[in-house]
């Protein structure tokens, strides 16, 4: 969902850098929104910055661009949703250059230091595995007026972390959310994870979830709740005909004969198959 259509009342657009970059505000958010991939403008993404905090850091491929905003702005943490290269690439150079605090899951530092299951596509811009290594997120992780509880949620990777934070109904939510009805996966992706991340989420206290390739979402309880329930669909319907003996391919065509333009531009890095396999496949890897 692009910001500017999203309670446009409560934002203030701040200016477009080289035409390609956008910020804005969002209450004491600061957001910078931009094309993750410079051949294709609509596929994009998300950076938050509150109270010193930066959630993600964006790709080191767009690192002209993410350097010297980062320089401008007063970072004292950062912290990751999980290891894909669109969020954590930069964290290398905000080490050497900023010297900062970063933390993640546990789970993400084996995927940092082996780089085992990155798609090709996160691997563009890249240079050595061993750049940096964060710190275990603590219970809560505090700056200097809110505090931020790490959740672990699997499902799209095996580390994906949300951040929630109670007392302002926040939940920040790297991948996790994204759509309420994907069509596409990684191969790594499990759906009966994803559901029971999602479901983990739905007791705590939230209104806004902070998307990084959606933007800013109001009604994000029920765009969760949404999206389990056609989660649980897809997974009973794929898992029935994968069970009476459909093959992958055959089930894509029903249920999902056109195209989709992540596929298309993954180079299959994201695909129908993958998702189809997710929905009958236990765990991620």
């Amino acid at each position: 969902m692009d910001l500017r259509k999203v309670n446009s009342h409560r934002f203030f657009k701040l200016g477009v850098v080289r035409k390609v970059m956008e910020k804005f505000n969002y209450e004491e958010i600061k957001i910078i929104r931009f094309p993750l991939m410079p051949f294709y403008k609509d596929f994009v993404f998300y950076i938050y910055f509150i109270d010193g905090l930066l959630i993600d850091t964006g790709p080191r491929l767009r690192k002209s661009l993410l350097a010297p905003e980062f320089k401008q702005l007063a970072i004292k943490k950062v912290a990751l949703t999980h290891h894909h290269d669109d969020h954590r690439g930069m964290a290398g150079w905000i080490t050497r250059n900023l010297g900062v605090d970063i933390y993640s899951h546990e789970k993400t530092i084996p995927h940092i230091q082996k780089e085992k299951y990155l798609p090709w596509i996160y691997r563009l811009g890249r240079i050595i595995a061993r750049e940096f290594t964060p710190i275990v997120y603590p219970d809560v992780l505090e700056t200097a007026h809110h505090q931020f509880i790490p959740i672990h949620t699997p499902g799209h990777t095996n580390d994906h972390v949300v951040l929630y934070e109670p007392n302002k109904k926040w939940l920040f939510t790297g991948d996790l959310y994204i759509t309420s009805h994907p069509k596409v996966a990684h191969k790594s992706e499990s759906i009966k994870q994803y559901i029971d991340s999602l479901e983990k989420l739905l007791p705590l206290d939230f209104d806004t979830l902070f998307c990084a390739h959606e933007g800013v979402i109001p009604d994000g309880k029920e765009r969760i709740k949404e999206k389990i329930n056609y989660l649980k669909r897809m997974q009973k319907s794929v898992t029935e005909m994968h069970e009476e003996g459909f093959t992958d391919k055959e089930i894509v065509k029903i249920m999902f004969p056109r195209p989709v333009m992540l596929e298309t531009i993954t180079f299959g890095a994201f695909s129908r198959k993958n998702f189809i396999r997710a929905c009958y496949q236990k765990e991620t890897e």
